[in-house]
C-alpha cells in the first residue's frame, strides 16, 4: 500500500498500512524503556531496538583528547568474555592493543552491584581515537558479544607531559555506548567482532545544503536513514557525506569509514568501503598517491553541487559559488 490507509479491503485482500506499522513499533520502544525506568533495569538489559533510544549519551564537547581509553563490557555472564580484546585506532593511524605493547590491561569494575570486565589501553601522549573494534576470543564456541560502553579520561591540559598519577577507577567520562542484540535474542549468537565509531573524533564541517529536495528525501534527523537503491539519489547521498569534508584536508581511510558511519542514523551499518568506491566514482574524492588518504576534489564537488542547485526550488542561489569550498 502508500503507507496512508489503516489496513482497509481491496479485492478480498489487506492492505498494510506502514504508517500505522510504525506506530506501533516506535510505541514498542517507548514501552519497553518505560518499563525499564519503572523496574530499574539498565539500558544494556533491554532488547536491542530499545537500548538506541535508551542508552546514555556522553555530556562532554570537543574532541576526545586522552591518554586513557577502557571499553566496559556489560553483561553479568562475566566468564563468558575473558579472553576479549580490543584495538583502538586513534586519528592518524596509530593502534593501541594488547599486542602492540601499549600497557594494554585488562580488570574489573564494579557498578551498581554488577561485576563487568573493563580493557584498558594507555597511549604515551594525548591522542583522539576515532574507532575501537571489539573482537570475542578466536577458541570461544559460541562467540556473544554485549553491549558496551567506551569510556576516558580526559586530557585536561594536552601538554604532552607524562600521564598524571590518577587512581584507577576516578576520572572516567563516558565517551560512547555500542547496543548490541540481548542474550535473550536469537539474532545475537556467532556476533564475533564489532567495529564501534566514537564522536567528535575527525574534524568536519556542517554543509549548508541540507535542505534541499534531493538530500532532505534522505535524511532523518540530519543523518541518512538507508543507502539507497538508485544511482541518482546514491549520488545525492555521496555528495552529502562529501559536503562534510574539509577541502584542504588530508584523511586517512579509517577517517572516511568515519565520516560516513557517524552520518547515518545509529541503527544503520553502512557498508563503508562500497560507498569509499562511490566517493571516488563520482568524482568528489581523489586517493593520495601511495595509498596516503583522500583529498577533496572541490571542483568535481562544486560541480555535482551546482546540478543539485540548478533543479532545487528552495536553492540559496547566492551562496551556490561557495557552498563545496566552504
Amino acid at each position: 500500500g502508500d503507507g496512508d490507509g489503516g489496513g482497509e479491503g481491496v479485492g478480498g485482500g489487506v492492505v498494510l498500512s506502514r504508517r500505522a506499522v510504525e506506530f506501533v513499533l516506535d510505541g514498542d520502544k517507548l514501552f519497553l524503556i518505560r518499563i525499564a525506568v519503572v523496574t530499574r533495569r539498565p539500558w544494556w538489559l533491554l532488547p536491542l531496538a530499545a537500548q538506541h533510544a535508551a542508552a546514555p549519551r556522553s555530556v562532554t564537547t570537543g574532541r576526545p583528547l586522552a591518554r586513557r581509553f577502557r571499553v566496559v563490557l556489560l553483561d553479568t555472564s562475566f566468564q563468558q568474555h575473558v579472553g576479549c580484546s580490543c584495538r583502538f585506532i586513534s586519528v592518524g593511524g596509530a593502534i593501541a592493543s594488547a599486542d602492540s605493547g601499549k600497557q594494554a590491561e585488562a580488570g574489573e569494575v564494579e557498578e551498581d552491584g554488577h561485576r563487568f570486565i573493563a580493557l584498558e589501553w594507555v597511549f604515551p601522549q594525548p591522542t583522539v581515537c576515532s574507532e575501537v573494534v571489539l573482537s570475542a576470543p578466536p577458541d570461544h564456541p559460541s562467540p556473544r558479544l554485549p553491549p558496551f560502553r567506551i569510556d576516558f579520561i580526559p586530557d585536561t591540559n594536552g601538554s604532552g607531559s607524562a600521564p598524571p598519577q590518577i587512581p584507577a577507577g576516578s576520572g572516567w567520562e563516558l565517551l560512547a555506548c555500542q547496543p548490541m542484540p540481548s542474550a535473550e535474542e536469537a539474532l545475537n549468537h556467532g556476533r564475533a567482532a564489532v567495529r564501534c565509531f566514537l564522536p567528535r573524533a575527525v574534524e568536519v564541517v556542517a554543509p549548508l545544503a541540507t535542505d534541499l529536495a534531493p538530500f532532505a528525501s534522505l535524511l532523518e534527523g540530519g543523518l541518512l536513514g538507508r543507502w539507497p537503491t538508485k544511482q541518482k539519489q546514491q549520488a545525492a547521498a555521496t555528495l552529502f557525506l562529501s559536503l562534510h569534508l574539509l577541502p584542504d584536508r588530508l584523511y586517512l581511510e579509517a577517517e572516511i569509514d568515519w565520516v560516513i558511519a557517524t552520518h547515518f542514523t545509529p541503527t544503520k551499518v553502512p557498508d563503508c568501503p562500497t560507498i569509499r568506491k562511490e566517493f571516488e566514482r563520482c568524482g568528489l574524492l581523489q586517493r593520495a598517491a601511495g595509498g596516503g588518504g583522500f583529498s577533496v576534489l572541490v571542483p568535481g564537488r562544486q560541480q555535482a553541487l551546482d546540478a543539485i542547485l540548478a533543479t532545487s526550488p528552495n536553492a540559496p542561489r547566492t551562496k551556490s559559488r561557495n557552498m563545496a569550498s566552504a
